[in-house]
């Protein structure tokens, strides 16, 4: 080899070894802007409910006090029966991708349904998946979607990944039971 063939080698080495380092950074990189954007960048909607399930109403009943990013949870301030505002309460939550549809919205008649009237429903129907929030064995929230990944983030709190473009339906306080196929599979709060 002459003179130059080891400088050539030397630069392509050099070349290889910035690329896999600005490779290696950019992907840690979007890993980390992910975690960070889970809520501050995704616009969500979240619904708080009072402990016997009934939905509270944004401005009326309560307020989002705080959303801390590091663990992706939200404080309420809760309007009391006198008027006066009681800040950073943990009330059970649904909080949705914006682009996540609601079926209680369509079909508002299911709230307050047991797990076995919603089986049997479900059943004759043609839905083949659905999310299904209960709170003191009564449903409160459901959704019918097409594809589900649960993540337990604590005894309390669920993150599923819904459909094929992986929304996010996160929750706290609810036992959480998936209905797919004739079936229904248990991630209630006391399983865990």
């Amino acid at each position: 080899m002459s003179g130059f063939g080891h400088i050539d080698l030397f630069f392509w080495i050099i070349v290889s070894v910035a690329y896999l380092i600005i490779v290696g950074l950019l992907w840690s990189i979007s890993v980390a802007q992910e975690k960070r954007s889970l809520w501050s960048d995704r616009p969500f909607e979240v619904s708080a409910y009072s402990y016997n399930g009934e939905r509270l109403l944004f401005g009326k009943d309560f307020y989002v006090n705080q959303v801390n990013v590091e663990t992706n949870d939200i404080s309420f301030s809760v309007i009391k029966s006198d008027g006066r505002l009681q800040t950073l309460t943990e009330l059970p939550y649904i909080a949705v991708e914006a682009d996540v549809k609601r079926s209680s919205d369509v079909r508002p008649d299911l709230i307050g349904l047991s797990l076995e009237k919603i089986e049997e429903l479900l059943s004759e129907s043609d839905v083949k998946l659905a999310l299904l929030y209960f709170m003191n064995e009564k449903l409160v929230e459901f959704f019918v979607i097409d594809k589900s990944s649960i993540q337990i983030l604590s005894k309390e709190r669920r993150r599923v990944f819904v459909n094929r473009s992986g929304d996010i339906i996160d929750s706290r306080g609810f036992d959480l039971f998936i209905y797919k196929n004739g079936k229904i599979k248990d991630y209630s709060m006391d399983r865990f």
